[in-house]
């Protein structure tokens, strides 16, 4: 409970403790706070000075208040270098950041007018698409769908699990190893599946396109990149 007698206002000390068990990974991203109610007699105050501090933190992005059902922790904002050719497996493992990945579906189809354009193939050329979602500290983070042409990259679903990077694969495996991307980067308001599955609210996401090459300019695959705006910051050095 807060000392009322304190000079500063009730609500301030409100959201310095919840941000306090944020950092301290009490309410660990994702985790779902305690109802107003039960935190307006935690703290001996009102809804209303409950609510207040809720909405600050929600301002700062570390809480977001979800519709029907309740006010959860966010993830930390995660700072990405837009031109590095890493895949996130390697990225987020330099900075010692727990990432896991899960296969979402794997599938070959004919390629629409759009793939046979970024992966330079004909109509009659099937394509191997893989969708994973990657999640950061358990929390997910990005959904990454992927296309090769399938004559090529045949026996990849034999040997991708949801413990492996992709690129390592393609290098061990195939001996191809990523040199230049092109990214087109544009904001869209997330689907309901994109929603459902990176577990957010409606908000804006990043969509990055990318077509991946090797060191001849030939084409490994072409991607899609789905992230939620509140999760990352995107920036480029020169």
């Amino acid at each position: 409970m807060l000392r009322k007698e304190d000079s500063v206002p009730l609500y301030l000390s409100i959201m310095d403790d919840i941000r306090r068990k944020i950092q301290d990974n009490i309410y660990a991203p994702g985790c779902p706070l305690p109802s107003e109610d039960a935190l307006a007699k935690k703290y001996g105050v009102s809804r209303i000075t409950v609510r207040r501090a809720i909405s600050e933190l929600s301002n700062e992005r570390l809480l977001v208040k979800i519709h029907g059902k309740g006010t959860f922790a966010r993830s930390s904002v995660i700072e990405q270098e837009i031109i590095s050719l890493e895949g996130y497996t390697e990225l987020f493992k330099k900075k010692d950041m727990d990432i896991s990945n899960k296969i979402l579906q794997i599938s070959v189809q004919e390629p629409s007018t759009l793939l046979q354009e970024r992966l330079q193939i004909g109509s009659g050329q099937s394509v191997l698409m893989i969708e994973r979602l990657h999640r950061v500290k358990k929390r997910p983070f990005a959904i990454d769908a992927s296309y090769f042409i399938e004559e090529e990259f045949s026996k990849l679903p034999n040997l991708l699990s949801n413990d492996t990077s992709l690129y390592q694969i393609l290098e061990s495996e195939f001996n191809v190893i990523p040199r230049h991307a092109d990214r087109y980067m544009r904001v869209k308001m997330i689907t309901p599946r994109e929603r459902e599955l990176l577990r957010t609210e409606n908000e804006p996401v990043f969509h990055i396109e990318k077509t991946v090459r090797d060191k001849h300019r030939k084409i490994i695959h072409y991607s899609n990149l789905i992230t939620p705006s509140s999760l990352v910051t995107y920036h480029v050095s020169y």
